[in-house]
């Protein structure tokens, strides 16, 4: 996928799983996703030999240089082919929520050696970016957040349910530290006053997030206040019976 002239990888977010302790093989599997599920969308087919003529269409699309002879590249793709076919086997497209990670940054993951704090921080990016889809905003737990930082599609009930690999990263000093690089670095907007969970927005300026959301809290509450005089105006009346 092709946006704002970036490439894009989009995968199911359960791709990510593991992904602080293997980031450089999930990158991998992030990429041979791809291959195989654009291959096949496009030609129709679902054969990895009938598709590996194609593999050249696919690294154009998603701009993948391989300077490796024509012998070894054959064995190599065709390999990946396969690894993608049952990756997408196991992480169906229309069953699982789908995110997506530039080009740039898988192939910085890739390539290049990052800090179990930098990979966590990327997960929360992508759990974000899966959660909001096309919405300007939305509310959180960290339930939720950390459920889809693991790979998973529902919240967990508990932060208990974490992966070991991930539990590091629940406490509140990680948490709020994984928060600012994302606001820091990453163009998120995080807001949460007197709450449970928080809102974020890679779309709106901090203020008019803040703004929305006190908005909605007081149209929440003056709805409440009418609901519950309307339920008092009703016990009124029942005293009275048949009179009104």
């Amino acid at each position: 996928m092709k946006k704002n002239g970036s490439t894009y990888f989009n995968v199911p977010i359960g791709i990510f799983e593991g992904f602080i302790s293997e980031p450089k093989e999930v990158m991998c599997e992030v990429m041979d996703w791809s291959i195989y599920n654009y291959l096949s969308n496009k030609h129709e087919e679902t054969e990895v030999m009938v598709l590996f003529k194609y593999f050249d269409e696919a690294e154009d699309y998603y701009e993948i240089i391989n300077d490796i002879d024509f012998e070894s590249k054959c064995f190599i793709l065709a390999n990946h082919l396969a690894y993608g076919k049952k990756l997408c086997e196991q992480y169906p497209s229309k069953s699982n929520p789908k995110v997506g990670v530039s080009r740039d940054i898988c192939f910085d993951f890739y390539k290049n050696y990052k800090s179990e704090f930098h990979c966590a921080s990327l997960l929360a990016f992508l759990a974000i970016k899966s959660i909001l889809g096309r919405k300007t905003y939305c509310k959180i737990t960290k339930n939720y957040l950390y459920a889809r930082m693991d790979g998973k599609n529902k919240s967990y009930s508990d932060l208990t349910q974490v992966s070991p690999e991930l539990q590091k990263f629940t406490n509140r000093y990680q948490f709020d530290k994984i928060i600012g690089e994302l606001e820091d670095g990453w163009g998120l907007k995080y807001y949460s006053r007197n709450m449970r969970g928080f809102y974020v927005s890679f779309k709106l300026e901090y203020e008019e997030l803040g703004t929305e959301v006190e908005k909605r809290r007081i149209t929440r509450k003056r709805n409440n206040k009418k609901e519950l005089k309307n339920a008092i105006n009703q016990k009124i009346l029942a005293k009275f019976g048949d009179e009104f």
